[in-house]
């Protein structure tokens, strides 16, 4: 267990637990990436080798784990902004679900992009199927929010970004009253009110070619407030619209970056660590379970950026690095993980030059 001693020693300052726990928890991490599932079963089998003797032992353990209230997201989010050290925060919002059994699964999610990923920071399993309501974003954003001015008060958020679900009229008002800029995504039959009547957004870019892209030359009334309107025309019937308070002009490459909590869900998911194996249910232990999985995606990710440095990744063929880079630092991670606990190697013959572990604890 000493291999594990860095990074337990890293979480002593964001938790406030007993070693026992905190020694689990490090175990956890390190069993996400060699296994790369959520599957408690199978999980049980690397954290058997890691922190117990016996699987069933171990998958026993896991399970009264996410029983422990203290395992918060604010704890991780400070870890991450020391680990990360972001000198701005450009926040995206998504959702994603999937099925299990007879139940849905709907987790709504807040991050922050960086070198073209996302980086969880907080997030909320909602009780229905569907699309969001205001109350439930606004909840998740008070979180982010409070955390910020409570240990980050010096870190600006410089723009939100979100498709079509996160529109409407309290929820633009709410961000303006936040001073959160904002670049979002609009319907194209959303009504461009000015005076009390307007066009529909499409009709602002009926003209354009498909390719084509303009910036009007004056705000429109956009679910009440006085906005930017940029479109771009994809299709035959098909438009990009972006509703904004940014720079018109670059807009459309800034909302290109939301691609990058798509590929954060692609890495939890069937890319990486496989979230939707998990027989876990319920909200409370699901938000539990993200805490040690987001440590290990980041973990993955931040070896890659190393890696790149050290040995250019190249990227996949739709030209997205960020995803290359966590595949190439999980890849790494996995080799290493499974050589440490199998031959006791871990640092020897590392192309970071540095054992793999350091690059989750030097915060």
């Amino acid at each position: 267990m000493e291999q594990l001693t860095p990074l337990i020693n890293a979480l002593k300052r964001y938790w406030k637990a007993d070693l026992r726990r905190l020694t689990f928890l490090a175990a956890l991490v390190m069993a996400l990436v060699t296994a790369r599932t959520t599957s408690g079963p199978r999980l049980a089998f690397s954290l058997g080798s890691i922190a117990s003797p016996d699987p069933r032992s171990a998958y026993r353990r896991f399970q009264r784990f996410l029983a422990w209230p203290g395992l918060d997201g604010e704890g991780y989010a400070r870890f991450i902004f020391a680990l990360l050290r972001p000198q701005g925060l450009l926040l995206v919002m998504d959702r994603t679900e999937w099925e299990l059994g007879k139940s849905k699964v709907n987790l709504l999610m807040l991050a922050f992009l960086y070198q073209g990923l996302a980086v969880p920071l907080f997030w909320s399993f909602l009780p229905h199927d569907g699309n969001s309501s205001t109350p439930e974003r606004i909840a998740l954003m008070e979180r982010a929010l409070a955390f910020l001015r409570a240990h980050f008060p010096h870190l600006r958020v410089e723009g939100f970004l979100a498709d079509r679900e996160f529109i409407g009229e309290a929820w633009f008002r709410y961000l303006e009253e936040k001073g959160i800029p904002r670049c979002i995504r609009i319907k194209a039959n959303t009504r461009m009110w000015r005076l009390g009547s307007g066009p529909r957004a499409w009709e602002l870019f009926a003209s354009l070619k498909v390719g084509e892209s303009r910036v009007p030359r004056r705000r429109y009334w956009v679910y009440g407030r006085r906005m930017w309107v940029v479109g771009l025309r994809l299709g035959v019937r098909e438009w990009l619209i972006v509703a904004t308070d940014l720079d018109p002009h670059r807009v459309l490459e800034v909302y290109g970056l939301r691609w990058g909590i798509e590929r954060l869900f692609g890495a939890l998911k069937g890319r990486g660590f496989d979230l939707e194996a998990t027989h876990v249910t319920r909200g409370e232990r699901l938000s539990r379970l993200l805490v040690p999985l987001s440590l290990a995606f980041v973990w993955a990710f931040r070896t890659g950026l190393v890696l790149h440095r050290v040995r250019p990744v190249r990227p996949k063929k739709h030209g997205r690095l960020g995803q290359s880079l966590f595949r190439a630092g999980l890849d790494l991670l996995t080799l290493w993980a499974l050589a440490l606990w199998g031959a006791g190697g871990g640092r020897r013959g590392s192309p970071l030059g540095l054992c793999p572990m350091e690059v989750l604890t030097c915060t």
